[in-house]
């Protein structure tokens, strides 16, 4: 799809998910630039594992720039925006936290191309289900007095979570999300899901032979947003949480990086060389770092949670999930035991959930508003307004 994708539902029933992008193509023109050898000249590979980019940032596209008489797309306006606009409607099926029920500003993707190289698969994945950019716009009448036992008989009802990026697809540049009215089933995060896993092989440290991982691989790149993301609620009703990054997927360029100050000495794949915290020069490695990466989360209205501050077996009981958070980075989940044998190379659950900085606003919007880099601090501003669901920490 070269230009544009807008997906507008206004009522009726959808009983499963809901994507701006593709299934696995595209959506906006990227140029491949060939030599006589058929290698690309205008597609740089970062291949190296220098200041975290040749495992967080795959390849360097370049989208096409034409006019809208451009021959070469048939005089089409290029684009690459995937827009999805909810003002109505059920979507998903009518029991809660069944798989169905998402909305994602991206595409669905994949991440099993049948490749085992834990090196390799990214570049594969890279170039499947990307988007430029996307927006997700949220706003119908909000109920009352809902909660995860009976938000299945709604008319007009997500759920489950809204993405701002893809399910295991790519936004290339920024993802923004605007709740400014309805009733949301689960959570919303301004980036990508990035949950898919594929069996692949690891190194050994001890032995440097390759073997088969004991457990299926996440894809460091899944459902990830490499610009910014952006979440911006006004209104309505989130029964769970809100995240400003993805649940697995990361937000931003080169932001994998260890080294010899990493709880491994020798890193775990990469290591941080030069500097990424200054550069005058548009478009470099250290630029792309630092203009990337920023999850932002603003909550100036609405309600987030529910009224015990769990959902699931709601009552308080001991296995109900807390509800009514506000999270600056991604949900993330715990990395495995390094110290514990078999050690690899790559810790695959290392590189994932990343984001480079956060903004977190609760309240009025602030005159001046701090900022601060994830891998230090995060910064939570809160201003003069109530969240009256934000109680279970």
């Amino acid at each position: 799809m070269a230009g544009n994708t807008i997906v507008n539902i206004e009522g009726g029933k959808i009983g499963q998910n809901v994507y701006g992008g593709g299934e696995l193509a595209s959506v906006g023109l990227i140029d491949f630039v060939s030599d006589k050898d058929g290698n690309f000249t205008n597609m740089p590979k970062h291949e190296s594992l220098t200041n975290g980019f040749g495992l967080s940032w795959p390849y360097k596209f370049t989208y096409h720039a034409a006019a809208p008489n451009d021959d070469a797309v048939g005089g089409k306006t290029i684009g690459g925006k995937a827009t999805v606009t909810i003002t109505g409607g059920h979507i998903g099926s009518a029991t809660w936290n069944d798989g169905t029920g998402y909305v994602f500003g991206g595409g669905k993707g994949m991440v099993d191309f049948g490749i085992t190289s834990i090196s390799e698969q990214r570049y594969t994945e890279a170039f499947c289900a990307n988007v430029k950019e996307t927006e997700v716009n949220v706003n119908f009448a909000t109920p009352s007095g809902k909660n995860s036992s009976n938000i299945g008989a709604e008319t007009n009802c997500i759920m489950g979570a809204v993405y701002g990026g893809g399910e295991d697809g790519h936004v290339y540049k920024d993802a923004k999300v605007n709740i400014t009215g309805g009733l949301i089933g689960l959570s919303v995060y301004g980036a990508g899901k990035g949950i898919s896993t594929y069996k692949g092989y690891l190194r050994d440290q001890n032995t440097k032979n390759f073997k088969n991982a004991t457990e299926d691989l996440y894809s460091w790149t899944a459902g990830k947003v490499y610009g910014n993301a952006t979440v911006t609620m006004t209104g309505g009703h989130v029964l769970n949480n809100v995240y400003g990054g993805g649940y697995l997927g990361s937000v931003g360029k080169g932001n994998y990086s260890g080294g010899a100050d990493d709880y491994y000495k020798e890193g775990y794949g990469e290591t941080l060389q030069g500097n990424l915290w200054a550069s005058t020069t548009e478009g470099d490695n250290a630029w792309q770092f630092l203009n990337s990466g920023k999850a932002t989360v603003k909550v100036l209205g609405g309600t987030i949670g529910t009224l015990n501050g769990t959902y699931g077996n709601v009552g308080g009981s001991t296995d109900a999930t807390p509800s009514g958070m506000v999270f600056g980075g991604s949900r993330g989940q715990s990395a495995e035991d390094v110290m514990l044998d078999p050690r690899y190379e790559y810790a695959p659950n290392f590189y994932l959930g990343y984001v480079n900085e956060t903004e977190v606003t609760i309240g009025t919007e602030p005159k001046e508003v701090l900022h601060a880099f994830i891998v230090k601090y995060s910064v939570v501003v809160v201003t003069d307004m109530y969240v009256a669901m934000l109680t279970s920490l």
